[in-house]
């Protein structure tokens, strides 16, 4: 991804970051880095325990959501 705030954090630790204002051989090494079957895994096992958070968990985030939702309808 490229190294903006939003991506970086979308990405997380799974994610390689890349200067906004990189140049192709610069996405080509990022890219061949993924290429490493061994850091390839690092990274993917750190993107799927960042994909598992509750805070992007859609359940977790509709259970939260009424959890503060009812009541003030219930209140209305």
């Amino acid at each position: 991804a490229t190294d903006l705030p939003a991506l970086t954090e979308a990405a997380g630790p799974g994610g390689v970051a890349v200067a906004a204002d990189a140049t192709p051989g610069e996405w080509a090494a990022a890219l061949r880095e993924l290429l490493d079957p061994a850091r390839y895994e690092t990274l993917a096992a750190a993107a799927r325990t960042h994909a598992a958070r509750d805070e992007v968990d859609t359940d977790a985030i509709v259970t939260r959501f009424e959890a503060l939702v009812l009541p003030l309808v219930g209140a209305a």
